[in-house]
């Protein structure tokens, strides 16, 4: 009967790779689509009850509703923002005939600078440097053409990536419980280690995803000020838009922050291109420290803890380790508080005292 069991799960476990080898070419729209169905099912069963809609139909009708304006909520904006960008871009690579020009490059405050720096034994040109830095701009301004490019032609792939999340998205928000249901207790047949990884992979997720929109509302706001403060057209909108660039991963907010060093430095305002670019710098690191300090509550580790998680998990996995680094060291905290209930350090430990157990706890 044994040997019967073992072949059948075997069987069960080899079925289930193919069926993940199949999934691989779509595994980030997929794997997207199934977190984001996960963080959407209480809302939209809070939604049911709220309405007094129960049946299975309506379930759909909901769900599809909510996902519908949680993405028009986000990409209504990024569209407007990025047509904004876009045109502003191509209006000045036009009017400059594709090369971003310095006026008075060769400036006095440049040839007060350059005397001043050659008072200390240093004999710079500080106008030829910064035509150095031109050139290296027409060249960044060439790139970005160049990758626009690339991203338009590579449109047709995106949206039908797009349309494979949304469709995830749709499908297990409605019956994302039943086929947890019917395969976590095939993939880990013990029932208190099944509810400590459900459970704590919920949190683990929560807390990423509340972090993460905490995070992108302090850049953005951040972003903001300092664009204002530097006299950058639109800077509002420009913080709107950090805050959705703020959620792509390894970019974030530089190519604002960077692009408006650019915009003033075409008009000879030197100062204020370094503080952007240092500010640049800064913003873009506020979230290793603001992320673990949001995510402490929901994965019940400290900030010492969730930030090591956080970089190590990223260091190893990628962009997935933000979310994979929190949950091992979570999960590592709920099994030894289930350990701790279940065996006692009293009886593990014959010579130590419960009230001596109580000190080593605390």
């Amino acid at each position: 009967m044994d040997n019967v069991i073992i072949r059948e799960r075997v069987f069960f476990l080899l079925v289930l790779l193919f069926c993940l080898a199949v999934l691989w070419p779509l595994r980030l729209p997929f794997a997207l689509g199934v977190v984001f169905a996960f963080v959407s099912e209480e809302p939209v069963i809070w939604l049911q009850r709220k309405f007094r809609k129960t049946s299975k139909k309506s379930h759909w009708i909901i769900s599809s509703l909510t996902i519908a304006a949680i993405l028009g909520a986000f990409l209504i904006p990024i569209i407007f923002a990025s047509y904004v960008a876009i045109g502003q871009l191509v209006n000045l690579l036009v009017a400059k005939q594709g090369a971003v020009s310095m006026p008075q490059i060769s400036g006095v405050w440049a040839k007060w600078l350059s005397e001043k720096v050659s008072d200390f034994g240093v004999n710079v040109s500080i106008p030829q440097i910064l035509s150095k830095v031109n050139d290296a701009l027409v060249n960044l301004s060439q790139n970005a053409l160049e990758t626009l490019g690339a991203i338009v032609q590579g449109t047709p792939e995106i949206l039908f990536d797009t349309f494979v999340m949304v469709m995830t998205w749709v499908v297990f928000t409605v019956q994302g419980p039943h086929f947890r249901a019917a395969l976590l207790p095939k993939l880990i047949p013990w029932n208190e280690e099944r509810r400590v990884i459900c459970d704590t992979t919920a949190d683990v997720l929560k807390g990423v995803i509340v972090a993460n929109m905490l995070v992108s509302v302090v850049q953005s706001i951040i972003v903001s000020v300092i664009l204002a403060l530097f006299g950058i057209p639109r800077a509002f909108l420009w913080g709107v838009m950090a805050f959705f660039a703020s959620f792509v991963p390894l970019v974030g907010t530089a190519p604002i922050m960077i692009g408006s060093a650019i915009y003033c430095f075409t008009q000879d305002r030197i100062p204020a291109t370094i503080m952007l670019l240092i500010s640049a710098v800064g913003v873009g690191s506020i979230d290793n420290i603001l992320r673990p300090y949001f995510m402490q509550g929901s994965s019940h580790l400290s900030f010492f803890w969730i930030f090591i998680a956080f970089i190590g998990g990223i260091a190893r996995f990628g962009v997935a380790g933000a979310v994979l680094g929190p949950l091992a060291f979570s999960l590592f905290v709920a099994i030894m508080k289930t350990l701790d209930l279940r065996y006692p350090l009293h009886v593990l430990l014959p010579k130590v005292s419960q009230s001596e157990e109580k000190e080593i706890r605390s």
